[in-house]
């Protein structure tokens, strides 16, 4: 094997290794589906047109979240209050791997009813990672963006799709982070 052909396997190898890491960690997550959110290169080279989302239950509703702007989903996260807040969006401050962070009612933000949640989806913003509350995962679902009906009845909501014969409101993941800055800041 010549010097040319041994660096270019190992080149290909090692994008390979790179492409099988995985992009979402899931600590503590039950069996739901949200470990099957990682990508490699041949999801990559395969679906182009589509992206990877990961559904969220909030109330009675499932909402799609892009999985490219989520770093982590926890399971059974511990809310501590802020002293003095009124509740709102915003929960309280949790721990994410040595770090205080808020936690953000994602149900408060969309105006729908529901719980909080003891699922953290965190999320970067431009100031840091920020907890999102959620009743819980439902697993990764990949959504071609032809499929995406536009809706304008909420600026968190860019579409929706069916998925299963369920509507799954598509959320606008800027407007999301501009909402949740927002709220901190």
């Amino acid at each position: 094997m010549s010097n040319s052909e041994h660096s270019g396997s190992a080149r290909t190898r090692n994008a390979e290794l790179f492409f099988k890491r995985p992009r979402i960690d899931v600590y503590g997550a039950q069996d739901d589906g949200a470990e099957s959110a990682s990508l490699n290169a041949t999801e990559i080279a395969t679906n182009t047109l589509s992206t990877l989302y990961i559904l969220l239950m909030v109330g009675e509703s499932r909402y799609a979240l892009e999985a490219s702007s989520i770093n982590t989903v926890m399971d059974s996260v511990r809310v501590h209050p802020i002293p003095g807040d009124s509740g709102g969006a915003l929960q309280g401050l949790i721990n994410f791997r040595g770090r205080v962070i808020p936690a953000i009612s994602i149900a408060a933000l969309l105006g729908v009813d529901g719980e909080a949640g003891l699922r953290a989806v965190i999320v970067y913003s431009s100031r840091g990672p920020i907890a999102l509350l959620v009743q819980s995962t439902l697993g990764a679902l990949r959504i071609e963006e032809q499929r995406i009906a536009s809706l304008t009845l909420s600026l968190l909501v860019r579409g929706s799709v069916l998925q299963d014969g369920k509507t799954v409101s598509v959320l606008s993941t800027s407007a999301l982070q501009t909402k949740m800055e927002a709220v901190l800041w």
